[in-house]
């Protein structure tokens, strides 16, 4: 039977107190929500926007996150997790018609992304257990799109486990990474291992080339070097050398679990669509931060974005972190990559522009959000002058020569586009 109730706690920081209760209507096809009178007490507030305390239901809009609120929405996996999913319940003989957003998060249990836990929770695969085996892994993750219910079995059901509620296109595996001496296990819920910590790791496909890991790695450092906030990366190789990219959880700390809310489920933004523009970003990031230093952090990863071509800048790649006293910042950034977006257009626009947007958007973004020109302008510097830096982390991470060069020329035109700087980095690696 369908899913029709299930109950939502928050883990925060090592303190557990229940949100609420989901309902959900098969009439309409709509989830409602109703807030445990304790917690309205509480003063926090898991999605100011479209899910603020109050007494009585409150019902989700239809779209586009399919009938459930957005900080639900937000606990589910999308892309590669969900086509686990959808393959085992398949595998078990069950109906994927008959599933409600609800089954799903009672599949998520307490295996999600940030704070958010759900009960009754159902284990469809076992926790993981014995060595990542990341050759072996990737080679299934290889053959899914191909062979979808042909998949190792056994290889399916440790994906699954292992991938948590992790969101995003590409296969994805929780990890604890001793970082003392970089031993390397399975994050599964009933091991608790003090001197691990949390980590995500992005299998290398074939089809993505053997650079992709490595690429992301260099931009990860290129991003520190311009000043963003971006967690620890590092390249984990498999048993054939094929290296594999892995990041540390922001939403995992020393103190316990951070709620996060994507910009996506904060305004109910489909992301499949360019439905937001940057200053939306910026201004979301002035509510619920009230902290100019954070707006200008916003910004720094919007010129960041146009400049190294990372275009798949959709809303659910942007995201805030709430701790046990409610107060709100913007997560570390995160899915930064080189991307050519859908026909080389940003998916969030910069002052309306997709396409090969002009300092004039750029600058347009900041003053509509409050940021002083020569703010906005010495960001701009800064962001510019560590680009100059790709050849040597593109070094580093032991990016092919080609794609080095392929990379570098791409950054170089847009720094004349935007900025009308030519041959930043050809200049630099001369």
């Amino acid at each position: 039977m369908p899913t029709k109730e299930i109950s939502a706690s928050l883990d925060l920081e090592n303190e557990r107190m229940r949100v609420g209760t989901l309902q959900w209507s098969g009439e309409s096809n709509l989830a409602t929500f109703e807030y445990d009178p304790a917690f309205l007490k509480s003063g926090l507030n898991i999605s100011p926007f479209n899910l603020k305390p109050a007494a009585g239901a409150i019902a989700a809009k239809p779209l586009p996150f399919d009938g459930l609120h957005g900080a639900f929405a937000d606990s589910l996996p999308d892309g590669w997790g969900k086509f686990l999913v959808h393959r085992q319940i398949i595998v078990s003989g069950r109906k994927l018609s008959a599933m409600t957003p609800l089954d799903h998060l009672a599949i998520t249990g307490l295996r999600g992304m940030g704070a958010l836990t759900y009960e009754p929770h159902e284990s469809i695969v076992a926790a993981p257990t014995g060595s990542l085996q990341l050759y072996y892994l990737a080679r299934q993750a290889n053959r899914a799109p191909i062979v979808m219910i042909e998949l190792d079995q056994q290889a399916a059901q440790t994906m699954l486990a292992a991938s948590g509620s992790a969101a995003g296109a590409k296969p994805k595996i929780m990890i604890l990474r001793d970082p003392e001496y970089g031993d390397l296990r399975f994050d599964t819920v009933e091991i608790k291992l003090d001197r691990f910590e949390h980590w995500l790791l992005k299998l290398t496909l074939k089809k993505d080339g053997q650079d992709t890991g490595k690429v992301e790695h260099a931009y990860a450092q290129m991003a520190r070097a311009a000043g963003i906030d971006f967690p620890k990366t590092i390249l984990v190789k498999d048993e054939t050398g094929i290296s594999h990219f892995a990041v540390k959880r922001f939403d995992r700390t020393a103190t316990g679990r951070l709620h996060v809310h994507s910009l996506a489920g904060l305004l109910d933004a489909d992301i499949r669509i360019p439905s937001l523009d940057y200053t939306d970003f910026l201004k979301v990031t002035k509510i619920l931060t009230d902290d100019h230093l954070q707006v200008e952090e916003a910004f720094r990863r919007m010129v960041f974005n146009i400049l190294v071509q990372n275009r798949d800048d959709h809303a659910k790649n942007h995201a805030f972190l709430m701790n046990r006293t409610g107060h709100w910042k913007l997560s570390p950034a995160y899915d930064i990559t080189h991307s050519k977006g859908i026909c080389n257009q940003h998916n969030m626009t910069v002052a309306g522009a997709g396409k090969e947007p002009q300092q004039e958007h750029i600058l347009k973004v900041a003053q509509d959000s409050g940021i002083p020109p020569i703010t906005a302008k010495r960001v701009i510097d800064e962001v510019a002058s560590a680009l100059v830096s790709w050849p040597k982390h593109a070094e580093d991470a032991g990016i092919s020569a080609a794609v080095t060069l392929t990379i570098g020329a791409r950054i170089d035109s847009q720094a004349k586009i935007t900025l009308d700087l030519a041959g930043l980095i050809s200049k630099a690696s001369v």
